[in-house]
C-alpha cells in the first residue's frame, strides 16, 4: 500500500534543547522534519543533505546564570 503525504497532514519540527529554534527559525540551523502519517518518510534522502540540514546548535538554560544560551 502506498500512501502519499498531503499538506494538511502537517509536519513536526524537532530540535534539540528548549525547542526555541523550532519556532524562531535561524538561518544557519535546521530542525528535523517528521511527517506524522509517514514517520519513515525522508525529507533529505542523500547523506550529504542529511548532514547539511541537521541541527547544529541548541538553546539551553545555563543553570549558573539562569540565562538562555546557544550551544
Amino acid at each position: 500500500m502506498v500512501t502519499t503525504h498531503h499538506r494538511e497532514d502537517g509536519m513536526i519540527r524537532i530540535v534539540p534543547g528548549l525547542g526555541t529554534r523550532a519556532v524562531d527559525r535561524v538561518s544557519n540551523d535546521y530542525p528535523i522534519l517528521i511527517s506524522p502519517k509517514r514517520p519513515n518518510l525522508l525529507v533529505n534522502t542523500l547523506v550529504e543533505e542529511r548532514v547539511k540540514y541537521s541541527p547544529r546548535f541548541m538553546d539551553v538554560i545555563n543553570t549558573e546564570t539562569g540565562m538562555i544560551e546557544t550551544r
